[in-house]
């Protein structure tokens, strides 16, 4: 007897569900074509084609729009900040870019509180964009007592918060994603991954040298010794010594060794201490903290690039249009078959296609068709073998819909599930072998001996 769970592992979709599935496929692959060839045609035409952007986009396409322009903003905000606390005389164009710099903020302020309302830019949970409020209203504010006092020059800039509007760049760099950021956004993912890491690294180094400095404040911090005793006279003092003395910089105000005047003073075994502590931390301390540190922002970068990898996985617009171009490619490959000028048309025909290996062998070598394959993550290995690995019954030809199914199960790198479901399947064969086995057993047994002569 098979049970629910062995008969759903053995059995497939219909041929309607495959029929369907095929067609919509090869339908929203068309659209997507038909719209880049739109796009193309109204390319040319500057003038409709933003007149039907504008037409088009939503408030999301508006938002990331302006949070693009707004970058560079940002950017040459920060710029002007730099050449502007250098220069003391207050000029009247100085001014005039600090004054265009605070109004671009302010409109930006003002057209996101036009697209999503008061309640949704800052009721919504969002507490950078209450921070982008205050450093505008702290901006203006230094701008209006700059204009109105004289004092207020010899305030401290509130230009600099706008520095910190300098991480808006993250956000926007996120939705940029683009080949030419790719490398930027590992480091950002990797950085923001071993944080933690690097806190609690910095956490146990304090302690270290805490603990360390307390030792040689006792020991060497008390007595009347001028190149010794000044560099340990107080905690505070001790632990910016034994600090220094951690990464190198372990010497006098005259440039000679600290350990020499220690050596001098208190002997070899106080040296010897010195050289220890120095050794472990240079040697044992900074090792372990740096290779947690790489291992966090490798395990911060593997998973970005999973990630990356479900979403190209799980992206619908590029399995459909690789797969219809793959499909087109393998019909003009074929003599015996014609490539019609709309394949949904055409589902019932495409469906009836049977494919020689010969000629899935042929298709690989096309260029197109490679880089079609490459798209959808199928190994390259396996490409001048997927007439024998699309083929389950061994026939020689493979079937349009098992093309289509078995470069499904190809894409992405081999997952355990592959294996638990193969396993699970030989054994629900295995069980109907068994029991076949024994009811011919039983017919045989039930069968009369006959004796010959």
């Amino acid at each position: 007897r098979t049970t629910q769970s062995q008969m759903s592992l053995t059995s497939g979709p219909t041929e309607e569900e495959v029929k369907d599935m095929l067609k919509d496929t090869i339908v929203f692959a068309e659209e997507e074509e038909a719209r880049a060839k739109q796009d193309a045609e109204d390319r040319k035409n500057l003038t409709s084609y933003y007149t039907r952007w504008i037409k088009t986009c939503n408030k999301h396409n508006i938002e990331t729009a302006l949070d693009s322009l707004m970058g560079v903003v940002i950017c040459a905000n920060a710029i002007f900040i730099g050449f502007s606390m250098d220069n003391t005389d207050k000029s009247l164009g100085w001014m005039a870019m600090d004054i265009g710099f605070s109004a671009a903020f302010l409109l930006e302020l003002l057209a996101k509180v036009g697209l999503k309302g008061f309640r949704g830019q800052y009721c919504s949970g969002s507490k950078g964009n209450i921070l982008d409020a205050c450093l505008v209203a702290i901006d203006a504010l230094q701008l209006i007592l700059t204009l109105t006092t004289q004092e207020a020059s010899d305030l401290p800039s509130a230009s600099l918060f706008r520095l910190l509007r300098l991480l808006k760049l993250a956000r926007v760099l996120c939705v940029l994603r683009t080949d030419a950021f790719s490398d930027l956004l590992s480091m950002i993912q990797g950085m923001m991954g071993g944080m933690s890491t690097l806190i609690w690294s910095m956490i146990l180094f304090f302690l270290t040298i805490y603990m360390v400095s307390l030792v040689f404040r006792e020991a060497f911090g008390r007595g009347n010794v001028e190149t010794v005793n000044p560099f340990f006279d107080s905690v505070p003092r001790s632990m910016i010594t034994t600090f220094r003395c951690s990464f190198g910089d372990c010497s006098t105000n005259g440039g000679t060794p600290l350990f020499e005047h220690i050596h001098n003073t208190y002997g070899g075994f106080a040296t010897l201490v010195c050289c220890c502590f120095v050794f472990v931390i240079t040697i044992g301390l900074f090792n372990v903290i740096s290779a947690i540190f790489v291992e966090s922002t490798m395990v911060a970068a593997m998973a970005l690039e999973s990630s990356k990898r479900r979403a190209r996985l799980a992206d619908k617009k590029l399995w459909c249009t690789r797969l219809t171009t793959l499909i087109r490619r393998l019909l003009e490959v074929s003599p015996e078959h014609a490539i019609p000028e709309k394949m949904s048309d055409c589902i019932e025909d495409l469906y009836a296609v049977d494919l020689p290996g010969n000629i899935i062998a042929e298709f690989i070598k096309d260029p197109e068709a490679i880089q079609a394959l490459d798209d959808l993550e199928i190994d390259q290995e396996d490409h001048e073998h997927l007439s024998d690995i699309l083929d389950p019954d061994n026939s020689g030809s493979v079937g349009l819909f098992e093309f289509c199914d078995g470069l499904r199960r190809l894409r992405g790198n081999p997952r355990r599930s592959d294996i638990v479901s193969v396993d699970l399947m030989v054994r629900s064969i295995q069980k109907r072998i068994v029991g076949m086995e024994g009811m011919l057993r039983t017919v045989v047994e039930s069968q009369p001996i006959r004796a010959y002569c």
